[in-house]
């Protein structure tokens, strides 16, 4: 086999594996609390712990990556990330799950960090984005497929089998990337201090925003956060020899910059549109689990379907337009979306859902292809991890806006009428919030195309 397919194959492997890992916890969530004799509430702590830890981990990772080369570095968070999927499954007891999905979520940044850098590396530019494309739409297929197929392996094999099935996709990953030759490392040494810095600075920002309405200590432990990555930064720029991350990359780099922040948009303007319509189909238009789970696949396989063609089309069509057009049709599906009532008819919802997967679909490949062909391969890694951090930040303070907005707009008992109307309210008012962020996303689309052509 073609080396270069080698490299696709293997980083489809581990990427369809950390989605369906990450997504098919939502379905395992009665059955794990049932395991342990924990509320099902407290298994947020297990999602929080994966995606602080994955985020804060991910400038770290991209030194490791220099330090080691692309391909060493990937084949080691495949490793690691089958090690920690098994450690999962093993858990003993709920904290040690919720231990060993932070572990998780820390190496499995190295594959984030290293993914779509390997592909980089190997592909010459044409032929990237229709591979970022396709290992994007593996991303998806997981997010698809893992209420079904979760559901169905938790209710026969049981919770644990979905990890250990990871474990066995990310030791397939890291064996068959083993059949192409190793790269040559960027650099030599590895900055201890800077990189805890910033893994401890995220960690605490992070963490501060999940809890931040639950006391006055978490706003601090997000300020505290905030205070650390400045001075990482100020070290970075001033003291450090060899800094990983100069401001001027970002800020001179107009392309990359405009990218960045619309990838940013995009992931605060969308991320809660799957947990608000399923409020809405579950508790305002009566529907059961599983028909509002059939409802809410519509999304995730649109974008599947759609990422290898948008992937392929940056050949032939600027991706700048690609991505435009996408934020464009995604802005239109959420504005559809803001204008829910209770008695709102089920093809309002699919129209709404539909548009924004499709517009996520033709939007993700195209502006990852911007990003990485906006820098030189020395950078790879880095603009990967700076991609990622976007979007885990985006993440993050969507669902910190989100909960405000509930703590704000409910004060009613649970589903009293009273509430049903004030739930109403918090929905359309997060969805016409997410709507104005869409119209920035697209503006910051176009500034970035404004850009590419003053640097062409």
């Amino acid at each position: 086999m073609n080396i270069n397919r080698i490299i696709v194959l293997s980083v489809c492997l581990t990427s369809f594996a950390s989605s369906f890992m990450s997504s098919s916890l939502n379905i395992a969530v009665n059955a794990i609390a049932a395991d342990f004799s924990v509320s099902p509430e407290l298994i947020t702590y297990a999602v929080s712990a994966y995606v602080i830890a994955a985020t804060a981990m991910l400038l770290p990772s991209s030194a490791l990556a220099n330090r080691l080369g692309y391909l060493r570095a990937y084949r080691l968070g495949a490793a690691l990330s089958c090690a920690a999927a098994l450690l999962v499954a093993l858990s003993p007891s709920f904290v040690f799950l919720a231990a060993a999905r932070g572990v998780q979520g820390a190496v499995n940044s190295i594959i984030f960090t290293t993914g779509t850098a390997v592909i980089s590396d190997r592909l010459p530019a044409k032929a990237r984005g229709a591979a970022i494309g396709l290992s994007t739409a593996c991303i998806y297929a997981g997010l698809t497929l893992s209420p079904p197929l979760g559901g169905v392996l938790t209710d026969t094999l049981g919770w644990k089998s979905m990890f250990l099935i990871s474990a066995v996709l990310y030791a397939s990953g890291a064996l068959i990337s083993r059949a192409a030759p190793r790269d040559a490392p960027q650099s030599r040494g590895y900055p201890y201090i800077r990189m805890a810095l910033a893994a401890s600075g995220f960690a605490l920002l992070l963490f501060g925003l999940d809890r931040i309405t639950e006391g006055a200590l978490f706003p601090l432990c997000a300020a505290a956060g905030a205070a650390v990555l400045c001075c990482y930064l100020w070290i970075e720029q001033k003291k450090a020899a060899r800094p990983l991350l100069k401001i001027s990359l970002v800020a001179q780099n107009r392309v990359l910059l405009w990218a960045l922040c619309a990838s940013f948009l995009n992931y605060l303007g969308t991320f809660a549109i799957t947990l608000l319509l399923s409020m809405h189909l579950q508790l305002l238009s009566g529907m059961s689990a599983m028909s509002a789970g059939t409802v809410l696949i519509l999304g995730p396989l649109l974008q599947c379907l759609v990422s290898p063609a948008a992937g392929k089309l940056t050949a032939k069509v600027s991706p700048h337009l690609i991505v435009c057009c996408g934020m464009a049709v995604s802005t239109a599906g959420i504005i559809v979306l803001a204008t829910l009532t209770q008695d709102s008819p089920l093809w309002q919802i699919l129209c709404g859902q539909g548009l924004t997967g499709l517009g996520f679909g033709f939007f993700s490949a195209p502006n990852t292809t911007i990003v990485m062909n906006s820098v030189d391969r020395s950078r790879f890694a880095l603009v990967s991890a700076l991609q990622a951090i976007t979007r885990n930040a985006g993440m993050s303070v969507c669902m910190a806006l989100v909960t405000g907005i509930f703590a704000l707009g409910i004060s009613a008992p649970s589903l009293t009428l009273e509430y049903l109307a004030q739930l109403q309210r918090c929905l359309s008012t997060a969805f016409t919030l997410a709507a104005g962020l869409g119209v920035l996303g697209v503006l910051s689309c176009f500034a970035g195309m404004r850009a590419a052509k003053k640097s062409a």
